[in-house]
């Protein structure tokens, strides 16, 4: 398995490079600033099956079993306590929840 972004083209290489150096700075500023640093990152958004209308993908993990579970859920069934935790951005910039995290 491969850790680098072999695979990708010229594009998609410049684009996680610039995205790369936009979350660096940003943790960088808030380390400065004395607020709380939290991990971003870069994903590539796929699908393994369509979700249903109102349904979203919602992360559970069971900690003492170190394992995570994303399933579909109804949106309007979401625990409290849940937040986005990946978003998609469209070709227009503006971005969408795509998964919740955690119970």
């Amino acid at each position: 398995m491969s850790s680098n972004i072999d695979g990708l083209n010229a594009r998609e290489q410049r684009l996680i490079s610039e995205v790369g150096k936009i979350i660096g700075y940003s943790k960088q500023k808030a380390e400065e600033e004395g607020e709380v640093v939290r991990d971003f990152g870069i994903a590539l958004i796929h699908n393994h099956y369509p979700l249903n209308d109102g349904e979203v993908l919602h992360e559970v993990s069971h900690v003492a079993g170190r394992v995570s579970v994303i399933r579909p859920v109804l949106e309007a069934e979401l625990p409290d306590s849940s937040y986005v935790s990946v978003w998609t951005v469209d070709s227009q910039g503006a971005t969408k929840a795509h998964r919740w995290c955690c119970d």
